[in-house]
């Protein structure tokens, strides 16, 4: 699996978005989320800083249920 992350300037200071990448990072790598093989590209909208370690669980596997109901 190859994951890229799109956070863009608009999200705020460098040091914002690299936190955010490294917390999506670590929920993908623990395990607790897992994506079908392939290659992705996951974006991230700025009230995502303010978001708790389950809510951000939370989104990225509603995200991937979604992700599983579009691909045949």
């Amino acid at each position: 699996m190859r994951v890229a992350y799109a956070i863009g300037r608009a999200f705020g200071p460098a040091v914002a978005r690299n936190r955010i990448r490294r917390r999506i990072r670590a929920l993908l790598q623990s395990g607790d989320i897992t994506l079908p093989p392939g290659w992705y590209l996951i974006g991230a909208r700025p009230e995502a800083t303010a978001a708790t370690h389950l809510e951000l669980r939370s989104m990225l596997d509603t995200l991937v249920r979604k992700l599983g109901r579009s691909v045949p």
